[in-house]
């Protein structure tokens, strides 16, 4: 989450923000892997965030079918 600054003062944001790199960097980091970078001019646009959200719907869309019967 590098678009939020790091304010080590306010020690509650701190702790909510490395909880939730803790959480997600693993998955990001295995669709990064695959999926460099689209550059765009200066920056670059991360698309694993996407692409990962997409995979979970359609992992879930299954679960959920498969527990329905």
């Amino acid at each position: 989450m590098s678009f939020i600054p790091r304010m080590p003062y306010y020690r509650w944001l701190d702790a909510i923000l490395t909880f939730v790199t803790q959480v997600t960097d693993p998955i990001l980091n295995l669709f990064r892997r695959f999926l460099p970078p689209v550059r765009l001019g200066p920056g670059a646009l991360d698309l694993a965030p996407m692409v990962a959200t997409f995979v979970l719907l359609i992992v879930a869309g299954i679960a959920a079918d498969l527990i329905r019967g």
